[in-house]
């Protein structure tokens, strides 16, 4: 029997994924990766049922955008998925109700914590 996880939730989705999607032509390509949500009462999907749904959920998405994925790479382990494909097929993931979350794949800030360059400091004599 299968499990609907059909919450009405909608997906948490990044701010900056947002800001791809606004600013992105028809043509272009985004990278996005997605979380999928747990069926009520388990505590987490097995790497199969992941599997089964990520495929599910971008077969769907794909036809109701008319668009293919350029990439897709499952993470059954973790219930994640990233795509890059057109804006209008990542729109269709991100909305999809089996999906918790959509981030954008490519950050557009340094992550990095870039190191401090130590001086001395002199003491004032009292």
């Amino acid at each position: 029997m299968a499990r609907k996880s059909h919450s009405k939730e909608k997906a948490t989705i990044d701010p900056t994924l947002v800001r791809q999607l606004a600013n992105a032509p028809a043509e272009s390509n985004v990278q996005a990766v997605f979380t999928l949500k747990t069926p009520a009462g388990e505590p987490y999907r097995s790497a199969t049922s992941a599997r089964d749904t990520m495929g599910k959920i971008v077969k769907e998405a794909s036809a109701g955008a008319k668009v293919q994925p350029h990439r897709v790479t499952m993470f059954p382990n973790v219930q994640s998925f990233a795509v890059s494909g057109p804006p209008a097929l990542v729109r269709r993931l991100a909305a999809h109700g089996d999906v918790a979350s959509a981030m954008a794949n490519v950050q557009g800030e340094d992550m990095l914590i870039r190191p401090v360059k130590s001086s001395r400091v002199a003491r004032k004599k009292r």
